[in-house]
């Protein structure tokens, strides 16, 4: 099984890092798993979090907030 860091590395959105910056990223990662169904985060969430797809689908979905 890869590292964190070594499925960051091969990630295109962080191509060009250098190794410590690599390291310094995966040291704070962390693995999540999900089940089908399950919230990743909802729209009032604080946004301190950087999610990578490792694999599977992310889907978005919204309601509108009712007006009286």
């Amino acid at each position: 099984m890869k590292s964190i860091e070594q499925l960051l590395a091969e990630n295109p959105f962080f191509e060009g890092l250098d190794d410590e910056t690599l390291t310094t990223i995966a040291g704070c990662a962390q693995n999540v798993h999900l089940r089908e169904g399950e919230t990743l985060f909802q729209a009032d969430d604080l946004a301190d979090q950087c999610f990578v797809l490792r694999t599977g689908r992310v889907a978005r979905s919204s309601t509108a907030a009712a007006t009286g």
